[in-house]
């Protein structure tokens, strides 16, 4: 479970007690009987990179620890976000079609087809759209095989007005 918090697109499956983040790359890593590394980085938001070194000739129960580096969230007073990454949200939702997108993805996922063939809008528009939205860390994007689903970060989005109000008062 505390690996699957790391990112927001990590699928997390309690039977077969694997985590997936769907990233560029694949390979399967497994950690047990082995250690696990935590690191935490402010390398860039966002960001998750999985390190599986394996020494020759060492038994598989000897080899390092999985070192898994993830971003760490940076907070300002009472856990609100910096008055810029605010202001870039707000900014962010200014567009008008940036704002026709995320009531689509309240309660569901959606691709960019589905998107596109929503809000009537070229899919090449809706992309640009979903990637200033996820760059702004409002939008999460999953892939499942050769699809991938969008949805929004509710959290962040209600988080925009209590931010803003914890900035201003602290």
């Amino acid at each position: 479970m505390v690996v699957g918090s790391l990112a927001p697109n990590a699928v997390i499956d309690l039977a077969e007690q694997t985590v997936e983040f769907s990233k560029l790359q694949q390979a399967s890593v497994p950690v047990r009987g082995r250690g696990l590394m935590l690191v935490p980085s402010h390398f860039g938001q966002p960001h998750l990179l999985v390190k599986d070194e394996k020494v020759k000739g060492w038994s598989p129960q000897r080899q390092p620890p999985v070192v898994v580096q993830y971003p760490a969230e940076q907070h300002g007073p009472r856990g609100a976000d910096t008055l810029d990454k605010i202001r870039e949200r707000l900014l962010v939702l200014t567009d008008s079609g940036r704002l026709e997108i995320c009531p689509h993805l309240i309660n569901e996922q959606c691709t960019t087809t589905e998107l596109a063939w929503r809000t009537g809008m070229t899919p090449p528009q809706v992309s640009r759209h979903l990637r200033r939205l996820r760059d702004a860390g409002l939008v999460v994007s999953v892939r499942h095989g050769r699809s991938v689903q969008h949805r929004n970060q509710i959290s962040r989005l209600y988080g925009i007005g209590y931010d803003l109000v914890a900035r201003i008062v602290g």
